[in-house]
């Protein structure tokens, strides 16, 4: 979806010629998944600060599946 809204703006702009498509269609995939991870950790990140923020952290539960996961 994301390459296909850049590839409907760049359209517009004469200074882009279409070769250029296929080479950021190449790297769209890894872009794909680097946007994927950071929206992870962003959210995770966020549902931590408003747990926090709306005192409903449980820091020992927290601590406790991060060690979890580390050993897994």
């Amino acid at each position: 979806a994301g390459f296909i809204t850049l590839a409907a703006t760049l359209s517009v702009v004469p200074a882009v010629p279409v070769a250029g498509m296929a080479l950021i269609l190449g790297i769209d995939r890894f872009m794909s998944e680097c946007r994927a991870l950071t929206n992870l950790i962003g959210n995770a990140c966020a549902t931590i600060v408003v747990a926090r923020w709306d005192k409903a952290l449980d820091k020992d539960v927290l601590d406790k599946a991060l060690r979890k996961s580390k050993t897994n």
